[in-house]
């Protein structure tokens, strides 16, 4: 059968209207493609593409340009030349908007709520927003949803706004599928569903979206949603970094610097966190200043370090607020000032910090830098403890033995145990201390000497020292000189005072050792730096009967009144018999 004429006609009219769809659509492909660089955030990219589309007198290429002139994308700034491009962009939308066209009506809703060249509008903008996104055009619906989530020119409404985030999103707008991935993630306006979230940040990841790179690797380091992996979260992080992503330079630092899913490169780790904190990241001033501080990668310099650890504390980043804290306690890089020192750990204690609220508890115990407030350091302890800390457990169940009303033998084993069992070798040791004394656990040498055994094995000095005790006594059913020694200068070495006074003991009668008195005095001075109360009172004796050093009653004076302030009973008598 023939066509017929009106058959002809139709075929011959849709061949002419398919030639001119494909003549417009080399407009519209060209400008689709600026459009998805400049979202892609590849500015050369875009003002390449929309730029000859903008001189022709294409009103959203003209507004794009606008935008990229006033903030410096792809091209140097230019106020000026950015007001040229808003007013002849305002122009020439109106018409197309209303024509229905969504790409109009979305720069026309930018230009309402920014106000450029035309008065600022957030129920103007909403109103072309809507339209625009309406008209399915995806940079639209993308802006609707946020004004939807952050209730803008309306109340918020976290499912509309995921919504429309889905649908732009369907289209491949990076910054959409950033957005829906979030909300996925966090549960926001949606049912939270990490892996899916995962699935849209991979997708805005992929396009160049340096925020969905970021989260991805957050996502990976800590595996949510995905697999843990870290070689994954480092090249996720290294992508966002390298597009200017200043918290993705901190966590690519921290993989430089730790070698998980970089190889260990201290170099790299310093000069990716300086930059990150030269931007205000609270995370990489307070590893800038522990950097400094403990002398990594950069020479020793407290006063560097604490500059860091004040621009991180003055965001409230609690770790830099408890390091001062430690600085101005101690006098390391600064004049100590225990009152200043409380301060810094009262602001680290009430913003989490376990370790922080153990020192605070501590300052109020012994009414360093104010008054004494046993109760407010108990609290503390416990808020401590309550959080898993096994510091703050011990430091609790040293504050229950304290005697007074509050005394409470049973509960202060109770948390030294907890303690110990996660490891706190500062517990193993109260606790074998405890196993040696009838009064409060029983006399059990053998489970004194096992918990020692377990805090030695750490390095743990006191330990040691408990286990030299231990042998020394007898109390394991025969007396080990030999093995009491060994563990002593073992603990001396790691710094238990304790330790260093036996040392001393050793040293000065020829215990296990060959005399020596000088050796015995290096020890003896070792404990009583350390605040060890009997070795003090041994150097107060050293000088005044002349042992191992010339005989001196004002020395031997200063030695006994420094016993006598840290509660040694025989210093106190001499001090009071023989007067101050």
């Amino acid at each position: 059968m023939s066509p017929s004429r009106i058959q002809v006609k139709l075929a011959l009219f849709l061949a002419m209207l398919l030639v001119v769809w494909n003549a417009q659509s080399v407009l519209a492909g060209s400008l689709e493609q600026g459009l998805e660089a400049y979202y892609a955030k590849d500015y050369p990219k875009a003002a390449k593409l929309l730029e000859p589309l903008a001189e022709s007198g294409q009103a959203v290429a003209q507004y794009h340009m606008g935008v990229m002139a006033l903030y410096g994308r792809g091209m140097a700034k230019n106020a000026k030349a950015a007001q040229g491009w808003f007013s002849k962009a305002a122009k020439g939308l109106p018409p197309l908007a209303k024509n229905g066209d969504g790409a109009a009506a979305f720069c026309l809703g930018a230009m309402s709520e920014e106000g450029w060249e035309i008065k600022k509008d957030q129920k103007a903008a909403l109103n072309w927003y809507t339209q625009s996104a309406q008209a399915g055009y995806p940079q639209g619906q993308y802006y609707l949803g946020l004004m939807n989530a952050y209730g803008r020119g309306m109340k918020a409404d976290p499912e509309k706004a995921v919504s429309w985030f889905e649908k732009s999103a369907n289209q491949g707008l990076a910054a959409a599928q950033y957005e829906l991935g979030v909300a996925y993630a966090f549960g926001q306006g949606v049912k939270k569903d990490p892996a899916q979230g995962a699935k849209w940040l991979e997708k805005a990841a992929e396009q160049g979206d340096s925020r969905a790179q970021f989260h991805l690797g957050l996502m990976y380091n800590e595996g949510i949603g995905v697999s843990p992996n870290e070689s994954k979260a480092a090249n996720w992080f290294e992508k966002a970094a390298n597009q200017g992503h200043d918290r993705a330079k901190f966590y690519l630092g921290a993989a430089y610097f730790s070698g998980q899913g970089k190889s260990k490169d201290l170099a790299k780790a310093a000069k990716l966190w300086e930059e990150a904190a030269g931007a205000g990241i609270s995370d990489a001033q307070y590893s800038m200043g522990t950097l400094y501080f403990f002398g990594t990668q950069y020479p020793q310099d407290y006063a560097k370090a604490a500059a860091w650890f004040n621009k991180a504390a003055a965001q409230n980043h609690a770790g830099a607020q408890y390091n001062l804290g430690v600085m101005l306690e101690t006098g390391k890089g600064m004049a100590p000032n225990p009152a200043k020192a409380k301060d810094m750990y009262a602001k680290a204690a009430k913003a989490g910090s376990p370790a922080a609220m153990v020192s605070l508890g501590n300052m109020l115990l012994t009414g360093q830098g104010g008054k004494p407030d046993p109760k407010g350091a108990v609290t503390w302890f416990q808020q401590a403890a309550n959080m898993g800390y096994a510091p703050g457990m011990t430091a609790l169940g040293t504050a229950m033995m304290v005697d007074g009303p509050g005394r409470d033998v049973s509960g202060a084993l109770k948390w030294w145990k907890k303690a110990a069992d996660k490891g706190n070798p500062s517990a193993m040791y109260n606790l074998g201390n405890a196993l040696m004394d009838d009064k409060l656990a029983g006399k059990k040498p053998k489970a004194a000497l096992e918990w020692f055994e377990k805090g030695a094995g750490l390095g743990h000095g006191d330990c040691m020292y408990g286990l030299g005790n231990l042998y020394s006594s007898g109390d394991l059913g025969s007396q080990d000189p030999a093995q009491a020694v060994a563990w002593w200068r073992k603990g001396a070495e790691a710094g238990s005072e304790g330790a260093q006074d036996r040392m001393g003991y050793a040293y000065a009668n020829g215990y296990q050792v060959k005399k020596d008195q000088a050796e015995a005095l290096k020890w003896y001075r070792k404990a009583a730096d350390n605040g060890n109360a009997e070795s003090m009172f041994s150097l107060g004796v050293a000088y005044e009967e002349g042992q191992g050093v010339p005989v001196d009653k004002q020395q031997a004076k200063v030695w006994f009144r420094k016993a006598a302030e840290r509660g040694h009973r025989m210093a106190k008598i001499r001090m009071r018999y023989e007067g101050k």
